[in-house]
């Protein structure tokens, strides 16, 4: 029995190792980088695993990966554009699909995808995740996207199921598809749930179109937002398209920056009540019940959990909230001084007098006493 030196390179290439783990909930599978996430996406054996993502990762090559390249370059994609393929580029192939759901567990451990690509208009379920079903989705950034497909399209995950649970994470970028288009997921059934996440991608569809979700039936969604702007034919929402009997709860849109007025669950508001504190953590605020948990009082929670920040100065995610992993630090907030004063007692005291002209989100102040010598 002869085996070709291609042959031998493709076993090798896709021998099913990843970058560690052996898929187990105590040893997850580790996705390190762009080869790893390919091996997951072409290994649906594999789909029932746990995975942890343990670097960032950069995948804009996606956009060169094409399912007719012959292999000659060792790849099972022509994801180096180097004129192998004989396709069209239809660049990444979801996780999950129409016949297979992805049923595990992946986290992102706060790492970030960018620049993934797909562009599959005659297909659907066409995302990072194109179909879950019971699996659990957590701390995936993903940026950048630039996502085409039929139906079930979106940034993060095409259709989740049966009590599938998404929570604290992201997307940015672009989405494209004809029927039930997200920024964040397309469709949501079956006591699905969406909690501690938001969406700045631009979503354009032809039918059930939403901001975060284009389609939820019997599911949750939970301290969210979407800023993206939307175009569509029919059922265009801010944050969901199309709401059957779902719940959305503590969850906004951006009526500016969308163009529209309507969704079907949520609260609108304008740009600049998307950026204040206030219609996040005022519980006397329109459309919120409870107040989302920032990392710096006064919603900082009893479990510390510390989902989110918020940087008013608007430098960081251009003054909307993001996720607390997004910076890895407490946000400074801005106390603007309107006078302060020093002088030294009769009885060796200092008396230190301070106002402010605005405080926000303020705890209290530190001072800090240094002697003479300690400044020289």
């Amino acid at each position: 029995c002869k085996i070709s030196i291609s042959t031998l390179i493709m076993c090798v290439t896709y021998a099913g190792t990843y970058s560690g783990g052996s898929g187990t909930s105590g040893a997850p599978y580790q996705i390190a980088n762009l080869n790893d996430l390919m091996e997951l996406c072409q290994t649906s054996g594999d789909w029932s695993k746990y995975f942890i993502q343990t670097a960032n990762i950069d995948a804009s090559t996606t956009q060169y990966w094409d399912d007719a390249d012959d292999n000659s370059n060792g790849d099972l994609y022509d994801d180096t554009n180097d004129g192998t393929s004989t396709g069209n580029n239809e660049g990444f192939s979801p996780i999950g699909n129409s016949t297979t759901s992805f049923t595990g567990s992946f986290d992102g451990q706060i790492y970030t995808i960018d620049g993934l690509y797909a562009d599959r208009l005659s297909s659907s379920y066409i995302a990072l995740f194109g179909n879950t079903n019971n699996s659990s989705i957590s701390n995936v950034g993903l940026t950048n996207i630039d996502i085409t497909g039929n139906g079930y399209v979106a940034g993060l995950a095409g259709l989740i199921n049966a009590s599938t649970t998404i929570s604290n994470s992201y997307c940015t970028g672009t989405v494209y598809g004809y029927a039930y288009v997200g920024g964040f997921v397309g469709a949501m059934w079956s006591s699905s749930i969406v909690k501690d996440c938001y969406a700045t991608s631009g979503v354009s569809g032809r039918d059930h179109s939403g901001g975060l979700a284009g389609y939820v039936w019997s599911s949750t969604i939970d301290n969210c937002f979407a800023t993206g702007g939307l175009s569509g034919a029919g059922d265009v929402g801010g944050l969901v398209a199309y709401n059957l009997s779902g719940t959305v709860t503590n969850s906004f849109w951006d009526t500016q920056t969308s163009t529209t007025s309507s969704s079907s669950g949520g609260t609108g508001k304008t740009s600049a009540q998307m950026k204040t504190l206030a219609t996040f953590s005022d519980e006397t605020t329109s459309g919120l019940s409870t107040a989302w948990d920032f990392e710096t009082n006064p919603n900082d929670d009893a479990a510390d959990n510390n989902y989110w920040d918020i940087d008013l100065s608007g430098t960081i995610n251009g003054g909307y909230p993001f996720l607390a992993w997004q910076n890895g630090t407490d946000t400074s907030l801005p106390v603007e001084m309107s006078s302060f004063t020093a002088k030294a007692l009769m009885n060796g005291e200092i008396l230190v007098e301070w106002t402010t002209q605005s405080e926000t989100e303020n705890m209290g102040f530190i001072l800090d006493r240094k002697t003479k010598s300690s400044l020289e």
